[in-house]
């Protein structure tokens, strides 16, 4: 089966708050399981970064929910393209966070330095899909989370 690999990045239409995030993640998570959607999540500062991967449909009408999300402006597309294989087949919705915005504890993230998140994704990933999310973090630390 073909898999479409979107990835875009936007900037937060307002200030991030843990409970923004909260709800961004758990949405993100039960929408991509009921539509067959893998991927991984990246905030920086105030900016996302995420790729979506699965039914080409389905890639296309979550990007588009996205897109007119009132949360995110400026989204932009920067890759896209059909695959034979997903580069998150077990995430729903992996996540990773920058603390410089806020330092709350939450048992959805886990604290890791941005040289290691080089180890965390997935050892098979493409190298310009490792290249784009090791070169957005930016920051001296990370949260991330992977779902099965």
């Amino acid at each position: 089966m073909d898999t479409a690999r979107l990835i875009y990045v936007s900037t937060a239409a307002e200030p991030i708050s843990p409970a923004m995030l909260d709800d961004i993640l758990m949405t993100a998570r039960t929408r991509n399981a009921q539509s067959g959607i893998t991927g991984l999540l990246c905030v920086v500062g105030n900016h996302f970064m995420q790729l979506l991967e699965g039914p080409e449909t389905e890639v296309n009408g979550i990007f588009e929910s996205i897109r007119h999300d009132r949360r995110h402006k400026d989204v932009m597309i920067i890759h896209t393209e059909a695959t034979c294989h997903r580069q998150f087949p077990e995430w729903s919705m992996g996540f990773a966070q920058t603390t410089g915005t806020w330092t709350e504890a939450n048992d959805n993230w886990v604290r890791v330095r941005p040289a290691q998140l080089e180890d965390l994704l997935p050892k098979d990933i493409a190298p310009e899909v490792r290249m784009l999310f090791l070169s957005f973090r930016g920051a001296s630390d990370i949260h991330l989370a992977e779902v099965g």
